[in-house]
């Protein structure tokens, strides 16, 4: 596995995906990552949407502060 999900909550729901390789951009992923990375973002919307039943699902990718590839969800 290359990705591995943070439980620490910002808000109600929310998470992140870390990349485990060191790798800055979603664009230097190898494409078995990044069909991962789908699979662990639909994974969460599935678990997510019969606990909370959102509206949506927001993503946010900076890398400012913390230059590794993560993912929030919200």
């Amino acid at each position: 596995m290359v990705l591995e999900v943070s439980y620490g909550q910002h808000t109600l729901g929310s998470y992140i995906i870390f990349a485990k390789s060191r790798v800055e951009r979603i664009s230097e992923l190898r494409l078995q990552d990044a069909d991962e990375l789908i699979y662990v973002m639909g994974e969460m919307e599935t678990a997510l949407s019969k606990t909370f039943k959102p509206d949506r699902f927001n993503y946010w990718q900076m890398g400012n502060v913390l230059h590794h590839l993560h993912i929030h969800g919200i």
